[in-house]
């Protein structure tokens, strides 16, 4: 690959300088010392330098191609786990807020559904856990995780 770059390189040169390619002298060309033609070495030289300088050029492109890539791919892990992290706080934010606020949604209604004028939620409380049993406090806990976990995380 190198030899076919270095070989249209000179090509170019040589057809760009009428009398670098030819065998005979530059001056009996009708080139005067003022225009210097190179000599093919000079010409093979100039051509190793660009296809270096072509190879450097090609070299940077690709390490910045992949740092462009590797910088795009740490920002979608980092956003992968910016999210993870925003739904699994959401969700025990959820989950928490229905444990602590289930009692007294259950002391409300019943409340609520009392037949005349119902009783202080203290004596409620007493009577329900005496009654039902401590858990009964946290019943309908279930179907409020089922509506607010995923509310809450989306």
């Amino acid at each position: 690959e190198e030899e076919r770059i270095v070989g249209e390189v000179m090509r170019a040169i040589f057809a760009s300088n009428p009398g670098a390619s030819s065998s005979k002298p530059a001056c009996q060309q009708g080139l005067c010392d003022s225009q210097k033609v190179p000599s093919a070495e000079e010409i093979q030289e100039q051509a190793q330098g660009l296809l270096q300088a072509l190879k450097a050029t090609e070299g940077q492109r690709l390490l910045s191609r992949q740092k462009e890539r590797e910088a795009r791919h740490a920002e979608a892990a980092a956003s992968a786990d910016k999210f993870t992290q925003q739904a699994l706080s959401a969700s025990v934010g959820a989950v928490l807020t229905s444990i602590l606020v289930t009692p007294f949604e259950v002391v409300k209604v019943r409340q609520q559904a009392w037949v005349g004028a119902p009783p202080p939620a203290g004596t409620l409380v007493r009577q329900l856990a005496g009654t039902e049993g401590v858990s009964a406090l946290w019943s309908g806990l279930r179907p409020g995780l089922i509506m607010s976990v995923p509310a809450t995380t989306l």
